[in-house]
């Protein structure tokens, strides 16, 4: 399954028959709904964001907490927040919250109502 925006970039034929091709499903979301239904946001990026902060915070008291993080440093860090944000219980859920998986059209419709505001 590959999740695409509905920029025209993307909606090009020969794309298109690559993925029909190579059993490649491909879901759009509707024109402005991205950035509702962002399963990335979701499912990796909140995640790991914390394993991030985590890796900093278990870093830091062994060098000090003013100490510099180096490139050499921060790859390290950033391949183990990657690696326990990237499970496939955090994708299953990330793809279920927000209605894609298993498909859920209320889900996702409260995602995209316009919230009314009361007086």
């Amino acid at each position: 399954l590959l999740i695409l925006d509905s920029h025209t970039s993307h909606d090009h034929f020969s794309f298109l028959n690559y993925c029909l091709q190579h059993d490649i499903h491909v879901l759009f979301f509707r024109s402005h709904s991205s950035h509702i239904l962002q399963p990335l946001d979701v499912l990796f990026f909140s995640p790991l964001r914390w394993y991030d902060t985590a890796e900093i915070d278990e870093f830091t008291p062994h060098r000090g907490y003013c100490a510099r993080i180096t490139r050499t440093d921060v790859f390290p860090m950033v391949q183990q927040a990657r690696k326990k944000a990237l499970t496939k219980e955090n994708i299953i859920n990330g793809f279920e919250h927000i209605g894609i998986y298993l498909f859920n059209r209320r889900k996702i419709l409260t995602q995209v109502q316009p919230k009314t505001s009361q007086p």
